[in-house]
């Protein structure tokens, strides 16, 4: 089991797996951020601890499903705008498009299973378009799916080849069986969100990034995303809000002060200014837009452009046994 901590958003956001996705910080809380993969015959296991709320969005990876479950802070975790919590698992089907978005702190847990490895065991399932899907556990089936990763991870922290004895095999059988009945479950629940508008919020949300994706280099207003969207101001505000847990324009501000954050990263300290930079994305009041960035990033836009980037720390189990760096799960 490989074990990664990071002080850097943008190299944690790298390491995370089986999804084609993009992160945005949305408020920080603590500038660390842990991440545990566990591979095991093509099944992916990650447990993410992050110190920090964000906005996850992306296409699912089409070869397999991915199985999200929101631990620490789960109650404050959405999935295409449907609320969490401890018992809940938001099922992504293959290709389909997410929103996964928390507005503080949080940890997490996935399952990765290629769709080869469910041949067999999960039934053929009836067509239908690719989703995100969130269904609800009883307690005690969310408890046992949960318990089943805990020993699979706690075995391979104690021994790198004990998932690969007739125990581990075993365990690994009885997962993609748990997995399975989720997922079943997921196809069968087909309800749609409650006030869903005349165009549909998956809609609203698509034809909204795409604006602010081509807009990120000048001034955007509320009413010209609604005007865009096709919809009141109200309703891509309730959308948004549903979504990624900020207003409209907000989401903005935060895919701008990302932007620029990247170019100040790749830009040669000696070479160019803070100020050339902000101002080749559209911004000029250089002191509110200095206050808003460090709100999210935790520094100042020139703190960015004079630090290298950070060096990742690669730890091995035996390294993280001092109680702060252990998976939620081992608890």
């Amino acid at each position: 089991m490989d074990v990664s901590i990071f002080h850097d958003f943008d190299e944690y956001t790298a390491s995370v797996q089986d999804v084609d996705h993009d992160m945005a910080l949305h408020r920080m809380v603590r500038r660390l951020w842990r991440i545990w993969h566990l591979d095991i015959d093509g099944v992916h296991i990650q447990q993410g601890c992050q110190g920090s709320g964000d906005i996850t969005q992306g296409q699912a990876k089409t070869a397999g499903y991915f199985l999200y479950l929101p631990l620490k802070h789960a109650e404050i975790q959405r999935a295409n705008g449907v609320a969490l919590d401890a018992n809940t698992i938001a099922i992504l089907e293959p290709g389909c498009e997410f929103c996964l978005s928390s507005n503080l702190d949080h940890q997490w847990c996935s399952v990765f299973i290629p769709t080869d490895q469910l041949v067999g065991i999960l039934p053929v399932l009836a067509p239908s378009p690719a989703r995100c899907r969130v269904v609800r556990l009883p307690d005690q089936a969310w408890n046992r799916y949960r318990d089943l990763i805990r020993g699979i991870l706690r075995a391979a922290e104690i021994h790198d080849q004990a998932l690969t004895a007739p125990g581990g095999q075993s365990a690994l059988r009885h997962l993609l069986s748990l997995s399975s009945r989720v997922i079943q479950l997921g196809a069968s629940s087909n309800k749609s969100p409650k006030g869903r508008p005349p165009v549909t919020r998956a809609e609203i949300v698509r034809r909204t990034t795409a604006v602010v994706e081509a807009n990120l280099n000048r001034s955007l207003s509320v009413g010209d995303m609604a005007s865009a969207c096709g919809v009141s101001e109200r309703t891509l505000r309730n959308v948004f809000m549903d979504y990624y847990q900020v207003a409209p324009l907000r989401y903005f501000q935060l895919q701008k002060l990302h932007q620029i954050h990247r170019a100040l990263r790749a830009a040669e300290p000696r070479g160019v200014t803070v100020s050339a930079v902000l101002a080749q994305h559209g911004e000029y009041e250089f002191g509110r837009f200095a206050q808003r960035y460090r709100a999210v990033f935790g520094e100042l836009p020139s703190e960015t452009l004079a630090t290298p980037t950070s060096d990742v720390s690669l730890l091995s189990p035996d390294h993280i046994r001092d109680g702060q760096c252990q998976p939620l799960l081992h608890y």
